[in-house]
């Protein structure tokens, strides 16, 4: 996350219960707008190529990723 081009936060820090209950999380802030500008600018480069999930292209899913998707379901509490 990055405040205003001059905080950001960088971490695997997830805000759900379950992490904060079952997983050790972390997250350095850092204060340095050169850092935060940096981070900015990542995450932008991360985006693109990126598409809007709609309703429409996840009806469209697969017979194997469906599949896949509900294993994952049933093994995720485990995981």
């Amino acid at each position: 996350m990055v405040i205003d081009d001059e905080v950001a936060t960088i971490g695997t820090t997830n805000i759900v219960v379950r992490s904060f209950n079952l997983n050790f999380e972390i997250n350095a802030l850092v204060y340095d707008e050169a850092i935060a500008i940096e981070c900015r600018k990542l995450f932008e480069l991360d985006q693109e190529g990126n598409f809007e999930m709609t309703p429409e292209l996840y009806e469209q899913r697969g017979k194997w990723t469906k599949v896949r998707e509900a294993v994952s379901r049933l093994i995720s509490p485990i995981l």
